[in-house]
């Protein structure tokens, strides 16, 4: 199979008619665009409420970790400001999010505004608007500002803490990049070329950066917009200047000098700003000189059918061809993901890979990681759903549920949920769960709890037990913690008792000191039984959880990979773990573990996320191999 890095889309075909059922519970309806001969994945989400107004908001999206973490923030400002009565659009830029194209595309930048035209113009079309406003924050304020140069027909800009040139962002991005200290050997991608850079597991390509020194936000012109409204990053930021630019070449500045929402508490935690969404929402009804105060739109004015299709058609470099469509998953259309499957209908291995969050980001992967693998598995004949459970993405969390909450028992619902559509809608007949992180351990989960796994992927997992809450709803115990209570005696013995593990409990230094506390806390468990000379029986305190897990679901047929980065804080423990029944996991020939060097928790360092797209690839044509058997 080709590594990911060498899968590009090179052609798009779309279907004319357009499933009007695939629409979120909200009324937002998934679709997708095209420019120069790339599918651009965007969500159109209609006014609603009593009043209708003449304007749309296009939203530009930022790169990187930042769009990543700013995914619910522009999400539910698209909601509230359509329900307002301002129709929105939402979009991932070619080579991002689940639109096609690749980092390594020429002209990334041209293409990156060619797209917000062709949003601004959709919406336009799709709406049945004539007034067009766009929104960004960081490097999407200052794209949304660039683009906003290169026409004629856009009212206004609401701009949130831009880069004021793309040197800035750079800057930024550099800084992002120093602190990945989890790759020594300074191992590259297959494809790397001088000049290129890495942020948080993201390529910025030597080309794209040569264009993007050349964005500066002090060069306007003079025809820009007619009104701009700005919110300042924080209380040392010089967005003050660039309001002064804007008015100099006569735009009305609505400029925000109070910090309403703390952008580094938004990223931190995934925030949503409501303050700024309020603002927003009372500037662009206060408009007065537009003829959204008079012209208000019929509530069935919109269009009635959509323009734009639900589903495209890709093919690759090798000619291999597969579709994508948005998918809601359950009755309600409140589950949603991305299939892509094969095109070819001779095509029937029958298997679907279905891959669950990793953290808080949404189904595109933490690094667009989700992404880049779907394609590369779909090319190969996979049917493979990039799966946004409850409370995460763009599906909304349930009645009395938190969003961004990552170990619910309700996601095993969605998962099961995930499986039945598969089966009944795309052929499937074996399954095979992937995740990283929260979604390794929700698909560890669903094999122990559930019956019928073909194949289970679990990359850099940090928690193995459902959390022990207390009646507050606060954790009793950390995961590591937890997860040391249910390791035995007999496997921290057994661990350090063999000489081959020495040499890593010396590079682990402080660790195994952890280790070794954590050998004594379970010898008061575990004396008594060895005191017993005539009991041999083994009790709950010398059992190992996971290790029966596991063997259990190797001997009921599911082929286990578990994948796991050197520097994980849990590894030392994991190996602990497993030591003991390592050899009777193998036996099974169910069982596979990997580890990685040179690489972190979230995969940042690109040549790993290839390294590790080849490792599962290769486990998933082991499942294919056993079908056909």
């Amino acid at each position: 199979m080709n590594i990911i890095a060498e899968l590009d889309v090179k052609s798009i075909q779309t279907e004319q008619h357009v499933n009007k059922e695939i629409r979120a519970s909200d009324g937002a309806l998934p679709i997708w665009l095209e420019v120069d001969g790339t599918p651009i994945f965007a969500w159109y989400h209609p006014a609603s409420g009593e009043t209708r107004h003449n304007q749309g908001i296009v939203l530009c999206n930022t790169f990187g970790s930042e769009a990543m973490l700013l995914y619910p923030a522009y999400r539910y400002s698209a909601q509230q400001w359509s329900r307002a009565g301002f129709p929105c659009l939402r979009f991932d830029y070619p080579g991002t999010g689940d639109s096609g194209g690749h980092p390594r595309d020429p002209d990334r930048l041209k293409a990156w505004l060619a797209s917000i035209h062709c949003a601004v113009d959709s919406l336009k079309q799709i709406a049945s608007v004539d007034e067009i406003n766009l929104f960004g924050v960081l490097l999407g304020a200052s794209l949304a500002t660039q683009a906003a140069q290169e026409r004629t027909d856009i009212r206004g800009l609401i701009l949130w803490a831009p880069y004021l040139s793309g040197k800035n962002f750079l800057r930024a991005a550099k800084m992002q990049e120093s602190v990945i200290t989890a790759n020594p050997d300074k191992l590259r991608s297959k494809r790397w070329q001088d000049g290129d850079s890495e942020a948080f597991g993201f390529l910025i390509a030597r080309d794209f950066a040569d264009h993007l020194q050349k964005l500066d936000l002090k060069n306007l012109n003079k025809s820009l917009v007619q009104r701009a409204c700005v919110f300042v990053k924080d209380a040392n930021s010089n967005e003050a200047k660039f309001a002064t630019a804007l008015r100099n070449n006569g735009v009305a500045v609505s400029l925000e000098e109070r910090v309403l929402c703390d952008i580094n508490e938004i990223l931190d935690k995934m925030e949503l700003p409501h303050e700024i969404i309020r603002e927003v929402e009372n500037w662009l009804k206060n408009d007065n000189s537009s003829s959204t105060s008079t012209s208000l739109l019929a509530k069935g004015e919109e269009n009635s059918k959509c323009p734009f299709p639900q589903r495209v058609e890709l093919r690759d470099d090798m000619g291999q061809r597969w579709f994508e469509q948005g998918v809601f998953l359950d009755a309600e259309s409140c589950l949603f993901g991305v299939l892509s499957a094969p095109v070819d209908p001779t095509i029937h291995n029958n298997i679907a890979v279905i891959l669950v969050n990793g953290g808080a980001n949404h189904r595109v992967g933490i690094n667009r990681n989700y992404t880049e693998w779907s394609r590369g598995w779909a090319a190969h004949g996979f049917t493979v759903l990039r799966l946004d459970v409850q409370g995460l993405g763009d599906s909304p969390a349930r009645s009395g549920e938190q969003r961004n909450s990552l170990y619910l028992d309700s996601t095993i619902n969605d998962i099961e949920a995930s499986i039945q559509y598969l089966k009944r809608n795309a052929g499937a007949k074996r399954i095979v769960l992937l995740g990283l992180c929260a979604g390794a351990y929700q698909c560890l989960r669903y094999a122990v709890e559930r019956n019928g796994l073909d194949g289970l992927v679990l990359i850099n997992p940090l928690r193995f037990q459902k959390p022990q809450n207390a009646a507050d709803g606060i954790q009793k115990k950390a995961s590591y913690e937890q997860f040391a209570d249910s390791v035995s005696f007999f496997s921290y013995a057994y661990f350090f008792a063999n000489p081959f593990n020495w040499p890593q409990l010396i590079r682990w230094r402080r660790r195994s000191l952890n280790l070794l506390t954590g050998a004594i806390k379970r010898l008061p468990k575990t004396l008594p039984s060895l005191l017993r000379s005539k009991d041999r029986r083994i009790d709950n305190n010398q059992k190992d959880v996971l290790v029966q897990q596991l063997q259990d679901l190797a001997r009921s047929g599911t082929d286990i990979l578990l994948l796991c980065s050197t520097d994980e804080t849990i590894l030392p423990l994991l190996k602990v773990a497993l030591s003991k029944g390592m050899k009777t996991l193998r036996r099974t020939g169910k069982f596979h573990f990997y580890e990685m060097h040179n690489t972190n928790h979230i995969l940042a360092p690109l040549w790993s996320q290839e390294k590790a797209f080849e490792v599962i690839s290769g486990h998933l044509d082991k499942i294919r191999e056993q079908q056909t058997k």
